[in-house]
């Protein structure tokens, strides 16, 4: 099993930073592990966790899409401003 030992050979596999790499740990959940030492630690990956991560972080899931048409026909079914205050205005030259 091949193992990605350290930022820059997970960075190089993920043709990225390593910066970019550690922030892709701490806020997207990279699966990344750390093998402790008295003092340090030693970073180290399994491509085929990072290859599941990337598969996942790529693929749209159904819920995401479904959540994302759902806020775009809100937004397209909801009035504007200028639409609400002309209503507004027209409902009470009715009443009256």
């Amino acid at each position: 099993m091949k193992v990605l030992s350290g930022w820059k050979e997970i960075a190089s596999y993920l043709q990225s930073s390593v910066r970019t790499v550690q922030r892709w740990e701490r806020t997207e959940g990279l699966p990344v592990q750390r093998h402790r030492h008295s003092q340090r630690a030693t970073v180290y990956a399994l491509p085929s966790q990072v290859d599941e991560w990337l598969r996942q972080r790529n693929l749209p899931t159904t819920d995401r899409i479904q959540g994302e048409m759902a806020q775009q026909l809100v937004e397209l079914r909801a009035p504007t401003k200028r639409q609400r205050s002309a209503h507004k205005g027209n409902s009470r030259s009715i009443r009256q």
